[in-house]
């Protein structure tokens, strides 16, 4: 497992052990008997689920210079917009500090 994966992991795990509901999200395609099958939303973030409170919660993590993503800055207001928590972190440090300062 990468420190991306590694990340996500200890993230989910960190979440859910202080009372969220939250899981590993993936996206993407892969082919089958010829026709590209895509899974998941464009743009949701690495970390999906509910906070102590029951709102919806997401955290992006990024690794190296990976930068935002279109879909995923619209993923990011679409999920403001209805009151949600949007996380964008590049270490288990700065998701910390974010997280800590929500009112979950």
């Amino acid at each position: 497992m990468g420190g991306h994966a590694e990340l996500i992991a200890k993230i989910v795990r960190y979440m859910n052990a202080t009372g969220c509901f939250v899981w590993p999200n993936r996206t993407g395609a892969y082919r089958r008997h010829g026709s590209w099958i895509e899974y998941g939303y464009p743009g949701a973030g690495d970390v999906l689920g509910m906070s102590r409170s029951g709102r919806f919660i997401t955290v992006e993590v990024k690794d190296g210079k990976d930068t935002q993503k279109e879909d995923q800055f619209d993923f990011m207001l679409l999920t403001r917009l209805h009151k949600g928590v949007y996380i964008i972190c590049r270490s288990f440090e700065e998701f910390m500090e974010k997280y800590e300062k929500e009112d979950l």
